[in-house]
This record gives C-alpha cells, structure tokens and sequence, in this order.
C-alpha cells in the first residue's frame, strides 16, 4: 500500500464513481479498477460497495479513507517542508482551537509574522479539545488551543493571557434572558443543548452542584455555530464559552454566578522538531506575552 494508491482510492470516494475517478486522475478506467482490487486484496478487506450508479464504502472503507487522509496529508505537509527553500521561510502553521476569545491572540501572532515572512500561510482548524489533541498526537496539527483544564501533561503549553468565561446561550425572548447572571437554581429542567465532550468531562458539575445526567439534555453537538442554529429554532438554552458572535439579534448570552472562568494554553507535543515556519509561531507568539 502506497501513498499513490491511496490518492486513488481517496478520489474514488471523493467522488462517489471509479469512472469520475479516473478522469480526474487522468488514468485509465481498467487501471484504477485494478489499482483498488490489489488494495483490497492487499489489505483483506472490502472497501468499496460497487453498484451500477454509484460506489460506496463499507464500514472498513469509512476507516481507510479517514486514515488515508492523514497519511496523503502528513506525506503532502512533508514534501513541502523538505522541499522549502533553506533561504525564504515558507510552509503552512496549523492550529487547532475551540471557538475561544484565546484564538484572538493566534490571530494577531499569525497577522505579524505573515508581515514578516509572507510566505508562511496558516490553517485553522476548529473542534473540542479530545479532537484537537488526537489531531496534535497524529501530527496534523502543530498547535492546539485548549483549556488548561485539559489533559495537557504529554504536552508542552503556554499560558495565555486570556480568561474564557462560561455563559448561558439563549434566544432574546426566553425567560432566563430577563436575568442579568445565571444561578444554579436556574437552570433546573431547562430544555439544554451541549457539546458530548463537554457532557463526558462533565466541565460544570461542580457549578451545578450535581451531575450533568441529572439535566435535560435535548441535544449534542460540537460546533458552537451549529448549536446557535437549533437555540434559533427554540429548541433550548446552552452553556459555552462567551464568543461575540452569539449576540445578535436573536440570541445573547447571560453569565454564570457565581461565575465560571477557564485559562487558555498554547500547547505542542513534546520531543517534537517544529518547522521552521511553526517556530517562528512560536517565537511570535512569545513575544506577544
């Protein structure tokens, strides 16, 4: 199994179609059939559900192809690294990061070195911090943003001089949007919507004073935007960290009192080399604390 035969069957998938695939590839029908049979045969499995319309994956194809992807991308992020002139800093820095005021202060890093040094580039990648640090430990990522909350011991990290506060979303004509802080006592049966990661670490039970299966929990969902969209819909109140784009017309947020805070870190894997572009990051970011 090489990383060309896996940029095949990857196209495959990408789009739904061996015949698709191979003029996108610019190869031969017949050759890409083959190619993706010895990949199967080679790995003992069947990935692909071949119908006349339209292929699919099987289960064993779903797991191939997301890891597929981390190799193509590991083998791409790599051969751009090695290949970058030893004069001209080049190369893409990629951050991992929830939706945190702290990423402002990655954004006014990224702003002045990419002053600096125009040629760097940058990749944001949003998601919880269970997600961030699988991404940093299969090397997708090179920095991540969490709480520091989180297990951080197999990482280095930084503290940043942000504090999150957790607040309470909800639509403007909501009950609780007449209060100006949230209690415990409030909350009691509200309709709740809340992230699974939140839920598994169980980040507010000490606030609560009990366990978050005690709530109503009428939904999870990981991405503070697509929450915002159900909240629109009525479907319930949520607990996030307080980001502006969730007062607007609609929607305002109310904070927790007593109140709750989190501190921010930067962190890395340990041992790791860093790219040149990644410590020049770094170095930005050092100097903005």
């Amino acid at each position: 199994m090489d990383v060309r035969t896996l940029r095949y069957f990857l196209a495959v998938a990408r789009e739904g179609s061996i015949t698709r695939a191979a003029e996108v590839l610019h190869i031969s029908q017949p050759a890409l059939s083959r190619q993706l049979i010895d990949l199967e045969q080679e790995l003992g499995k069947q990935l692909l559900i071949r119908d006349k319309r339209k292929i699919a994956l099987t289960e064993d194809g779903l797991l191939l192809r997301r890891r597929a992807q981390e190799i193509v991308e590991l083998m791409d992020r790599t051969e751009a690294e090695m290949t970058g002139s030893n004069e001209r800093i080049t190369g893409t820095v990629h951050i991992g990061a929830g939706e945190a005021r702290a990423v402002q202060i990655a954004a006014d890093a990224a702003e002045q070195l990419h002053e600096a040094f125009p040629q760097i580039r940058f990749r944001f990648s949003t998601g919880v911090a269970g997600e961030i640090m699988e991404m940093l430990s299969s090397g997708l990522l090179d920095f991540g943003i969490v709480s520091s909350t989180a297990n951080i011991q197999d990482y280095d990290y930084l503290e940043l001089p942000a504090l999150d506060r957790w607040v309470l979303v909800m639509r403007k004509d909501s009950p609780l949007a007449r209060l100006e802080t949230i209690s415990p006592q409030d909350i009691g049966q509200i309709p709740l919507i809340c992230s699974w990661h939140m839920l598994i670490r169980n980040e507010l039970s000490g606030w609560l004073g009990k366990d978050l299966s005690e709530l109503n929990v009428v939904a999870t969902c990981d991405m503070v935007h697509n929450a915002s969209l159900l909240i629109r819909a009525g479907m319930g109140y949520m607990f996030t960290f307080e980001v502006f784009h969730l007062n607007d017309d609609a929607l305002c947020c109310r904070p927790l009192n007593p109140p709750m805070q989190a501190k921010m870190v930067l962190i890395w894997k340990k041992h790791q080399t860093l790219s040149r572009a990644s410590q020049k990051f770094l170095e930005s970011i050092k100097k903005r604390l």
